[in-house]
């Protein structure tokens, strides 16, 4: 079972050959523990709007989990984090017909973190694999209202058995 599986990275509207190549750029230039673009260290002012999160007190909830302890504090993507994720989804997307055991991914409804369409290529190669899109979420889908959560949990249940 895949939640809004990390397979493809959106980088808004810079294209994928562009974006890949300007990672690379900045690693080989020492910046690679840079931040990119509009990314930055972890800050105690959350900001929920922008967030992966659907529910407030879900992530209110766990902003004082990551303001109290370093460990689980995460950061913006650094163009180590960009150049490494772009070579491993593209891996993961040509090695998928190795995955022979069924397989459900869920789709997060709105994903401004994960291309869709490289989920989808993905699924595709994957011998069985079931896409359930779950409606009212964003990326991080467990992060979502009460009636998302009991979809959420419905769909991975049901494809358990």
């Amino acid at each position: 079972v895949l939640s809004s599986p990390m397979i493809g990275v959106n980088m808004g509207a810079l294209p994928y050959p562009i974006g890949r190549a300007l990672a690379a750029i900045m690693v080989k230039l020492g910046r690679k523990y840079d931040y990119v673009l509009g990314h930055h260290k972890f800050s105690d002012d959350g900001d929920f709007e922008h967030s992966p999160d659907k529910s407030r007190e879900r992530y209110n909830y766990f902003e004082k989990i990551k303001r109290e302890n370093d460990r689980y504090k995460s950061n913006g993507a650094t163009w180590a984090w960009v150049n490494s994720a772009l070579k491993a989804t593209s891996q993961m997307v040509k090695e998928a017909r190795k995955i022979i055991i069924p397989t459900l991914l869920l789709q997060a409804e709105v994903d401004h973190s994960v291309r869709k369409d490289s989920q989808v290529k993905f699924a595709a190669k994957v011998p069985s694999c079931d896409i359930v899109e779950i409606k009212g979420s964003k990326h991080e889908i467990m992060f979502s209202s009460d009636s998302v959560n009991l979809m959420f949990w419905s769909e991975i249940f049901s494809f358990l058995g």
